[in-house]
């Protein structure tokens, strides 16, 4: 019937278009200065604020029987199996305690990869499965070993001041602590990036989107605590304690400067953004802080102290933005039952406010609420669905975890052979849509209709691409839609595969009835 070719997969950029300033509404939790939530309030009792202007509330309701959205994420390469067992008894009893009708729960695990542990399920028998498999899966392990380099370190300085002639000098142990923090750049972001995959597992703002995170902490900088300690042992060579051949190198370093270069906040902030947009509220667990295993060193040297203190505050930092950032809790050093008690509490007693700005508010654009009555406030959006196209982008993210759940469309994928195109493959796509399922419009003699199409590279285990997308407008006769039956288009797109990427997620989204269809396949 018609068949619709595409030279390269490209994002097209889509020119912005005058609206009327929507409604908007927050998901906010008012709590006394003891934590305890504070009920009853009003419209009066608030005031929303975005860059220093009011916008004015129209509603204040609390909304307590709200369904919810509930995936718990296990980060395996930090948390040990020990803690990890205590928090999986935890969330067996507040599980069982927590869920209504309604709800919904995903569990996850977070390594080299993020893997599913269940689907969306409010079944106890499904979720027990999920908890069981949680406390037997082994641990995962990263590059950076903080312990085997500060080992490496010590045995370098020793070197350096006992022999006569060595090829180690200050510059080397700089060195290492980059080498350090280098795998631990590399293998945190990684860790991030799992992190937003999953946010794209929440498919609508409708429902009290909850995201509990469970592990030790994630740095803002990589390998912070280790310049740190080399900043000490800077000071200590300054000072001659460690003999002349460091104290030459040490004046010339700065340990401390260089640890800017493995900077991980803007990612972290980018993971809290993409969960406020969606209405996830990120609560982070780190039950074991202080007993964490790069906190164990010699109470007798002020260096080992002074580092100890910057490992736990660098890796709890990151907890506390993402959990700030997306109006959640960061708990640390704290019971699992406990945490989990004040979770429950959050999902059991909040507010939907409902603003009307007088322009319209982006996604990233600051809003502040205020109470008298509320010394601490946390807020999230959320209250209304996404639009379609925010949708259907998260579902083709998602779906690479997950095997597609829905395709009111009937669409389906076919691959090309991949051909080898340097270190990535290039493969041909065709995308076939039922023109039974499009809707069009007739318009004197013809009918208009269209689609887009939205592709996402990834692999099975939580890696993606962004999200490409175009759209195809079609106009046609009247007649030839009428003679066309049970025939497809078909959208032709070459795709580009980077190295490691196994699957292409597609979505269509209907441009005239807003019906969207779903497919992946394997390459």
């Amino acid at each position: 019937m018609a068949r619709i070719v595409a030279v390269s997969l490209i994002a097209i950029a889509m020119l912005a278009q005058a609206q009327e300033p929507a409604a908007i509404t927050l998901n906010v939790v008012a709590t006394d200065s003891k934590g305890n939530h504070i009920r009853s309030l009003t419209g009066d009792d608030f005031e929303i604020l975005s860059r220093g202007k009011t916008i004015e509330v129209s509603d204040v309701s609390e909304r307590a029987l709200t369904p919810r959205r509930i995936a718990v994420i296990f980060d395996v390469t930090s948390i040990s199996l020990a803690a990890r067992r205590t928090m999986i008894d935890g969330l067996r009893d507040f599980l069982s305690k927590s869920l209504r009708p309604g709800d919904r729960v995903l569990l996850l695990t977070a390594g080299q990869a993020l893997t599913p542990l269940s689907e969306w399920t409010a079944d106890s028998a499904q979720i027990d499965a999920a908890l069981q498999r949680a406390g037997t899966e082994s641990s995962a392990t990263m590059a950076g070993d903080r312990e085997s380099a500060e080992r490496r370190i010590r045995e370098m300085i020793t070197d350096i001041q006992q022999a006569r002639q060595t090829l180690y000098t200050f510059d080397t142990i700089l060195e290492t602590v980059r080498t350090y923090a280098t795998a631990v750049y590399r293998d945190t972001k990684q860790s991030i990036g799992l992190l937003n995959t999953a946010t794209n597992l929440f498919s609508s703002r409708s429902t009290r989107n909850v995201m509990i995170v469970v592990g030790a902490g994630l740095p803002l900088r990589a390998g912070a605590d280790l310049f740190q300690y080399l900043d000490n042992v800077k000071s200590d060579a300054e000072r001659g304690q460690l003999g002349g051949a460091l104290r030459q190198g040490a004046g010339r370093s700065s340990p401390l400067t260089e640890s800017s270069s493995f900077d991980l906040t803007p990612f972290l902030k980018a993971v809290a953004a993409e969960a406020r947009d969606r209405g996830v509220a990120i609560y982070t667990i780190d039950s074991e802080m202080a007993e964490a295993a790069s906190a164990r060193v010699e109470a007798n040297r002020m260096s080992d102290r002074t580092a100890s203190f910057a490992t736990i505050a660098n890796r709890s930092a990151g907890y506390q933005l993402l959990a700030d950032e997306s109006g959640g809790v960061a708990f640390l050093a704290q019971r699992p039952n406990e945490a989990l008690a004040q979770i429950r509490s959050d999902l059991d007693s909040y507010y939907s406010i409902v603003l009307h700005p007088t322009s319209p508010l982006a996604a990233n654009d600051p809003v502040e609420v205020r109470s008298k009555s509320a010394p601490k406030i946390r807020t999230a959006r959320g209250g209304a669905p996404l639009t379609a196209d925010a949708e259907v982008q998260s579902r083709v993210v998602a779906y690479h975890l997950m095997k597609p759940d829905a395709n009111d469309l009937g669409i389906s994928v076919q691959a090309a052979p991949p051909v080898a195109d340097g270190d990535k493959r290039r493969v041909n796509l065709k995308v076939m849509i039922p023109i039974k399922n499009l809707r069009f419009v007739q318009e004197g003699n013809v009918v208009t209709g269209g689609f887009t199409v939205y592709i996402t590279t990834g692999d099975a285990l939580g890696h993606t691409s962004s999200v490409n997308k175009q759209t195809q407008q079609l106009r046609w006769p009247v007649e030839a839609l009428q003679a066309a039956g049970d025939r497809k288009v078909t959208f032709a797109v070459d795709v580009v595969l980077e190295a490691g990427r196994t699957q292409i997620s597609v979505g269509v989204l209907d441009l005239r009835s807003e019906t969207t269809g779903y497919d992946r396949v394997s390459v």
